[in-house]
């Protein structure tokens, strides 16, 4: 306990006591005095009670003087200690500011006063400095600063808001808070006043403020009461833009949700959990789940590369995966997986899927279509095919000159549907990986030369001139599949060149590469066909197939062969100037040989 608090109980006591004894010996002497006044005693006795009356009256008298006297020593040393104590803190105070302003030489006698003087004096200046500062920059604040008093009424502003409310400050000061707030705010806002009046919470929201041209605008309030002023010292800033960007955004991210659930893939957004964060509509409507029971669900738990998926290609190209429906099934799908470009310390995944389960019932579709036209068509096609041999070589008998042609144009038509079927099967074999290239080190000039003696004879019933500018190169390859691209090619041009025209066949070093162009004088390609010519079942005219016995195949198969071996088809036209049909392949040495041994 302190020194203080001991003298102040033991005054209080002190008095107590004293009074006590004071009032005791007051009705005491009191007392004695009557009895003597009223009663009838004998002279001796009413002098011994006038005594002792007399004497109770000196002692009242004396525990008076003495209460009154212990009281001022008991003050006295109070002052006493309490000056010691300021003192003691004079003397701290003196060190500090000798600390941190350096006055005074602690070898003069009046170095404290001295330096108290200055330390106080340099304060003060700054304090009025800091003052003006503080003045300078609420008047010159873009933001509007103010005091609200206790009862709400605005007391003080800064001249900012003429600039920012087209308020003067005469307009605003004296008048109340809520007079400038929306109705909805300002019960709101006028109890968070309330609450805050003398309290050191500081106090922060957003609302609007009515201009004085009647217009709203976005504010954020900061405030804490000052005791100064006491009143709510606030700094209302303008958020009108941020209020704008944030409702872009808003606008921009519903505009990007509605995309997103127009989109036939699953989109999903996973955090750096894994766990899901978003979901489309397709993927909801794919994986079965309503609402927003995907959240929160860990992707490995919805979809799943298959054995052997690499990521990377789930990144590039995308990768076969197992979709987990919510009633236990699953769906064969592909997946795409790709970072989100979030800030530094987050991280977002965004994964793509699509159902594949159509898809996967075409496959099984179109392979049993495969095997039905391998096993159930080719083969009958090619018994019939040479019982029309036999009968138009006349082994079963001599035909009239209408069957002779009714036979020669059956077999023309059921040669044309085998050439189609066979067709068919090798390009499936093509894009199944179901055949192998035997690439070797060839002579690309000794390949045309062979692929030009097997179709000499079609050039010749049109009479055609054929001219070649063969280079002797070495490339690596199938000379087979080279031969049987050449072929095709060369078919081709026969076909649509004009009787007697001319056909070139040209090599030529390409770099890494050898190019063979086939160059003829035909009618060309329409420039929309050129996106198509190399597509499955494409020809520059419908009536070709019958015309000139094409099946829409053949540059389909080229593009797969030359594909495989790494090079490039293309070609080059103009209507009415012929066409350029021109392919790549690798030289000898480019490639491994492994690299094309397996399709």
């Amino acid at each position: 306990m302190k020194i203080t608090s001991r003298f102040k109980i033991i005054l209080s006591v002190t008095v107590s006591v004293g009074m006590f004894c004071f009032a005791m010996c007051w009705v005491e002497s009191t007392r004695l005095l009557h009895l003597t006044a009223s009663a009838h005693l004998k002279p001796s006795a009413a002098r011994a009670v006038n005594l002792h009356a007399q004497t109770m009256a000196l002692i009242v008298e004396l525990t008076g003087l003495a209460t009154i006297l212990l009281v001022l020593l008991i003050m006295i040393i109070d002052r006493q200690l309490r000056f010691e104590k300021m003192s003691k803190q004079v003397a701290v105070c003196t060190k500090w500011l000798q600390k941190e302003f350096n006055f005074g030489d602690q070898r003069h006698p009046d170095f404290s006063m001295t330096g108290l003087h200055k330390a106080v004096s340099q304060m003060s200046i700054e304090l009025g400095e800091s003052q003006r500062r503080e003045k300078l920059l609420v008047n010159r604040s873009v933001d509007v600063v103010c005091v609200v008093n206790a009862d709400g009424h605005i007391g003080s502003v800064s001249p900012s808001v003429k600039d920012s409310w087209g308020y003067t400050q005469v307009e605003l000061e004296g008048r109340p808070l809520k007079a400038v707030l929306p109705a909805q705010d300002v019960e709101r806002i006028m109890n968070g006043l309330a609450q805050t009046d003398g309290s050191i919470d500081k106090l922060a929201f957003e609302t609007q403020v009515r201009k004085r041209d009647g217009t709203l605008m976005d504010v954020a309030f900061t405030g804490h009461w000052s005791a100064t002023t006491a009143g709510l010292y606030c700094l209302i800033h303008d958020i009108s833009q941020q209020k704008t960007v944030e409702k872009s955004l808003r606008q921009n991210e519903q505009r990007l949700r509605s995309v997103l659930d127009l989109l036939p893939v699953g989109v999903l957004v996973a955090d750096r959990y894994g766990e899901v964060e978003f979901a489309n509509r397709e993927a909801h409507s794919v994986l079965g789940y309503n609402g927003d029971e995907l959240m929160g669900h860990k992707i490995p738990s919805i979809l799943k590369e298959e054995a052997g998926a690499d990521d990377n290609e789930a990144v590039d190209r995308g990768v076969e995966a197992i979709a987990y429906c919510k009633n236990g099934s699953t769906k064969p799908a592909e997946m795409w997986i790709a970072p989100l470009p979030v800030e530094r310390d987050e991280q977002r995944t965004l994964v793509a899927f699509l159902d594949k389960t159509t898809e996967h019932e075409f496959e099984r579709i179109k392979q049993e279509f495969i095997a039905m036209v391998a096993h159930d068509l080719r083969s009958p096609l090619s018994t019939v095919l040479g019982m029309l041999t036999l009968l138009e070589e006349g082994v079963l008998g001599q035909l009239s000159e209408k069957g002779r042609q009714i036979a020669a144009g059956s077999y023309k038509e059921c040669n044309r549907m085998l050439r189609l079927l066979n067709d068919m099967l090798e390009l499936e074999r093509m894009e199944t990986g179901k055949f192998q290239l035997q690439c070797v080190s060839i002579n690309i000039a000794d390949t045309v030369r062979d692929a030009l003696h097997n179709v000499r004879h079609l050039g010749e019933s049109k009479q055609l001139t054929l001219q070649t500018d063969l280079k002797e190169l070495r490339c690596w390859g199938d000379d087979h599949r080279i031969i049987q691209v050449m072929v095709n090619l060369l078919t081709n041009a026969i076909k649509y060149a004009p009787q007697s025209s001319m056909i070139r066949v040209g090599i030529m070093d390409f770099g890494p590469m050898v190019m063979v162009t086939v160059d003829d004088q035909g009618p060309g390609i329409p420039e929309e066909k050129l996106d198509k010519i190399f597509d499955k079942y494409e020809q520059v005219d419908l009536s070709d197939s019958r015309e000139r016995g094409g099946t829409g195949l053949g540059l389909a198969i080229c593009k797969a062969i030359v594909d495989q071996h790494g090079g490039q088809i293309a070609v080059d036209t103009a209507p009415g100037q012929g066409s350029r049909f021109w392919f790549t392949i690798p030289k000898e040495g480019q490639f491994a040989s492994g690299q094309f041994a397996a399709v």
